[in-house]
């Protein structure tokens, strides 16, 4: 764990603190969701579907977000 969250920072340096915050966040959230899922009663494919499901919808949501904000090749400086 504390090489991930080492690269992490890495990656997120000019915006390290809001970066390491976020991933306070997403790592709370996760374990505050996770006890509640145990709980829902659901069978296990109807689990795994849902996360599928969820984690197709984090792809569409970074590849959006990387066209968004992708620079044209006719404005990078040679």
């Amino acid at each position: 764990m504390p090489a991930m969250i080492t690269l992490f920072g890495e990656t997120a340096a000019p915006n390290r603190a809001g970066g390491m915050a976020l991933n306070g966040f997403v790592l709370f959230l996760g374990a505050s969701v996770g006890p509640l899922t145990a709980y829902l009663g659901l069978d296990f494919p109807i689990l795994l579907v849902s996360l599928a499901a969820l984690m197709v919808l984090a792809v569409a949501s970074l590849t959006g977000f990387a066209r968004l904000t992708r620079t044209p090749a006719s404005e990078v400086p040679v």
